[in-house]
């Protein structure tokens, strides 16, 4: 999982961290306070890029918010978009 910023960055805008557990990928970001970032995911960056939602909600504890992404069949990008 790499996180590689596209486009236009929001104000406030969090830094956004990846992991790995298990069989499983994660992403986290900090609480910002602006809002509910909505998680999207494309399979390529080449232009246009069509970004879809992902079906994951994130869950915010102890200021942080985090999603179980599980592993995709090939490669997939993600970003974080306030509505």
């Amino acid at each position: 999982l790499r996180v590689v910023p596209v486009g236009r960055v929001a104000p406030r805008a969090p830094s956004a961290a990846n992991h790995r557990l298990s069989l499983r990928n994660g992403m986290s970001w900090a609480d910002t306070g602006v809002g509910v970032f909505s998680v999207q995911t494309t399979a390529d960056l080449a232009a246009p890029i069509a970004w879809s939602p992902f079906p994951i909600l994130p869950v915010l504890n102890a200021g942080w918010w985090s999603l179980s992404i599980p592993t995709p069949a090939s490669p997939r990008y993600f970003r974080l978009q306030l509505p």
